[in-house]
């Protein structure tokens, strides 16, 4: 039987332990901009898409920033955008304003 070189023993033992680590998580990027997809059905009377749902639960950890810009904030605290939140099993914020 042919025997491991020391090397090639820790290398092993460094890869296997390698794969144990997390993975971390991707930041997510905050731009209003993301939510298009949701446009239609806050300004529609449609029901949100599966593309909105799916883009405000990446989203949702910039909530607090978009309603804290004044530029925004009447937007995203618009009656119809707490509606879409709710149809999309989401919760609306608690942030600041």
């Amino acid at each position: 039987m042919m025997k491991a070189s020391p090397l090639v023993l820790s290398l092993a033992i460094f890869m296997l332990l390698l794969s144990q680590l997390p993975v971390p998580a991707v930041a997510t990027i905050c731009s209003v901009s993301k939510l298009m997809p949701c446009a239609a059905a806050v300004y529609g009377s449609g029901k949100p898409s599966r593309l909105c749902c799916t883009t405000l639960r990446r989203q949702q950890p910039c909530f607090c920033s978009y309603i804290n810009n004044p530029r925004y904030r009447a937007h995203i605290k618009h009656r119809q955008a707490k509606k879409i939140l709710k149809e999309c099993r989401l919760h609306f914020p608690k942030c600041g304003h």
